[in-house]
């Protein structure tokens, strides 16, 4: 997967659109999976620096740090805990937390 393919995914991993992303998760690329992370980790970090930049700079810079690292963990955390549980695979876990991480909620079919 080339670089001018992963950024045209972008609009479509955020829309959320169910039908495109799903043949995503079945065979997800490395790439892929970096693109869905960057995502989360930049999409969460500028939010949390708008939430906290109405306080200080100071809370902004501390806000986009600690707001993806709370996420991450939280998917991580039930990663570890439906791999546990047993069925699925840690590393399918993983790759739907991370394609769902960028994406809002989906339609159930």
């Amino acid at each position: 997967m080339c670089t001018a393919t992963s950024f045209a995914e972008v609009p479509v991993l955020l829309r959320g659109e169910t039908a495109a992303v799903a043949p995503w998760t079945e065979a997800p690329a490395p790439a892929r999976v970096a693109l869905w992370l960057a995502v989360t980790i930049g999409g969460s970090a500028a939010f949390g620096a708008a939430m906290g930049w109405w306080r200080a700079p100071e809370q902004a810079l501390y806000t986009a740090t600690k707001l993806p690292l709370v996420l991450l963990f939280t998917a991580l955390g039930n990663t570890l805990g439906a791999a546990i549980r047993g069925g699925v695979s840690p590393e399918r876990v993983g790759q739907v937390h991370a394609a769902g991480a960028g994406t809002g909620p989906q339609e159930r079919h």
